[in-house]
């Protein structure tokens, strides 16, 4: 699992570049992704960020209009 993590971190979570790094086919990277319950940046910072922008806009009552 830590060769993974470094790949991706290497290659800024670019999986078909870590794949490649690794020396492993692009979907072994992701079943290997998902084993190890490893998910992108991205994925991690859009979820509260969507969070906030939901409360922000029931506390305006944007939603209602």
């Amino acid at each position: 699992m830590e060769a993974i993590a470094d790949a991706l971190e290497k290659t800024r979570w670019c999986r078909k570049d870590a794949a490649k790094m690794l020396g492993i086919s692009y979907k072994a990277l992701l079943y290997k992704m998902r084993q190890f319950n490893l998910d992108t940046p991205r994925t991690r910072r859009s979820a509260p960020a969507a969070v906030a922008e939901d409360a922000a806009a029931v506390g305006t009552g944007a939603r209602n209009s």
